[in-house]
């Protein structure tokens, strides 16, 4: 699939330079990674009930976000597309890339600790990934977990839906320990579920 976009591309190429004025292929740009905030924002758009949140990419937007949140508890959670962030760290040397605490006044410490800073996780190189957002959500009690999850898989060639009863904090304990727990339902792109 690659091959054949960078070939169209320079067909494309080629065709702007010649008398034809119309690109004759285009590829598909696939733009299916979400963010936790971008998932919860399509599930609160879609009427699904979730906690109260906002998204913050400064200290200042924290602050505010702090003032104007009216929670009992606040969890302060770095987003990057790398599972682990709980049990991750920085390169500032900054512990854990998901945060509790009942005090608005420390939303902003907390933020400040992790927005520019590269969060490491099992599932990131040792780099890291440069944290550019925090999501700012009301605490919920966890009375029960679960996990579920659209992923692309590259045996089936498309998106599998996942899902467990044993909750999502370490699905891939899980994953190893249990996987009878697990159930993976693939999608066809034609048929559906």
């Amino acid at each position: 699939f690659a091959n054949y976009c960078m070939m169209r591309r320079l067909v494309n190429i080629f065709n702007s330079h010649s008398n034809h004025s119309k690109s004759l292929v285009s590829c598909p740009k696939r733009l299916l990674n979400l963010h936790e905030y971008q998932s919860k924002g399509l599930m609160e758009k879609f009427n699904v009930n979730i906690q109260q949140f906002k998204v913050a990419s400064n200290v200042e937007e924290a602050t505010s976000i702090s003032r104007s949140l009216k929670v009992d508890e606040f969890v302060i959670k770095a987003q990057i597309l790398a599972g682990g962030r709980g049990k991750g760290h920085f390169t500032n040397g900054y512990k854990g890339g998901v945060k509790l605490t009942r005090d608005p006044k420390e939303v902003a410490d907390i933020v400040g600790n992790m927005i520019n800073q590269r969060l490491i996780t099992k599932q990131t190189s040792a780099d890291g990934v440069l944290v550019q957002r925090v999501m700012i959500a009301e605490a919920l009690d966890i009375v029960r977990e679960t996990y579920l999850a659209i992923l692309m898989d590259r045996d089936s060639g498309g998106p599998v839906l996942v899902a467990s009863t044993e909750g999502g904090v370490d699905i891939e304990e899980v994953a190893a320990t249990n996987p009878d727990a697990i159930i993976k339902l693939p999608v066809d792109f034609a048929t559906g579920l």
